[in-house]
């Protein structure tokens, strides 16, 4: 069985669907088609490397094998479904010669994204309003999914440099890599894997994880959970995704939250991100 080579350890809701989906593409690489959440969740923990490893079904001529679990990151703090904080550490010493990937997109829409994910999954009632379920009287709601944690990057990454060095870190900014630079990233992380770089991938334009429900879609699944699978085919084929905004109020609170992070984070690896929301 193989052993992995390298793991996309993150951020949640920041591309790495869609970083996974074109790196699979690649010849020489595979990954597994679902997330395995081998070292966040203590119970899929105590299968074993054995397990772990049984996951990876390379075809011939595949050089390097990963997978793709963005709760790697959130690795110091206890969350709901499982989520056991030691990550890095668990990381590290099962495989300490990994290379590890991780995209950071800007913590403010990052955030919106991840509370919109609660919603759309019904890990939250369809009804719950955005703005409360991020910094209003329903945030509790969110805390146990780590939605405003996982933003906090400088104190995330920390962990995995001391343990692996830089070199062993591959860092992208989503708006200014993976959404500006696509093919050259993709050939960047390439190289950083050590496979061929002039690969074309032919997916790069291709949107990753955009189908959602109505918002009348949601209701009904939510209420009506063992009718999911109907509700959820056609509400997808003729209603349009519930996609809330956050208001302005909302994301300048959420902006003078994550400014002192940020500037830490551009201070930790000497570049910042030009599209950022700052306070």
């Amino acid at each position: 069985m193989p052993r992995p080579d390298f793991l996309i350890i993150g951020a949640q809701k920041a591309g790495t669907s869609w970083l996974a989906h074109n790196l699979a593409q690649h010849p020489h690489l595979y990954l597994p088609a679902e997330e395995l959440h081998f070292f966040d969740k203590s119970a899929r923990f105590a299968r074993g490397p054995a397990w772990y490893e049984a996951q990876f079904a390379p075809p011939p001529g595949v050089t390097c094998v990963g997978e793709k679990t963005p709760d790697y990151l959130w690795s110091d703090e206890r969350g709901g479904e499982d989520h056991t904080p030691g990550i890095a550490e668990r990381v590290h010493g099962t495989y300490p010669d990994l290379r590890l990937i991780c995209v950071l997109r800007d913590p403010v829409t990052r955030a919106v994204s991840a509370a919109r994910h609660l919603l759309q999954t019904g890990r939250v009632r369809p009804s719950t309003p955005l703005d409360a379920l991020l910094i209003g009287d329903q945030r509790a709601l969110a805390e146990p999914h780590g939605v405003l944690a996982h933003g906090f990057y400088a104190r995330q990454l920390r962990r995995y440099l001391a343990l692996f060095g830089a070199g062993r870190l591959c860092i992208l900014f989503y708006e200014d890599d993976l959404r500006d630079e696509p093919l050259g990233t993709l050939q960047r992380v390439c190289r950083f894997l050590g496979v061929d770089g002039d690969f074309g991938f032919p997916d790069r334009s291709r949107r990753i994880n955009e189908l959602g429900l109505s918002r009348r879609g949601l209701a009904l699944a939510y209420g009506l959970p063992w009718l999911g699978r109907p509700i959820r085919a056609l509400d997808r084929r003729w209603a349009t995704p519930y996609r809330p905004e956050a208001a302005p109020p909302t994301l300048a609170t959420l902006a003078r939250l994550y400014a002192p992070a940020n500037a830490e984070l551009f201070a930790l690896l000497g570049r910042s991100a030009s599209n950022w929301r700052m306070s």
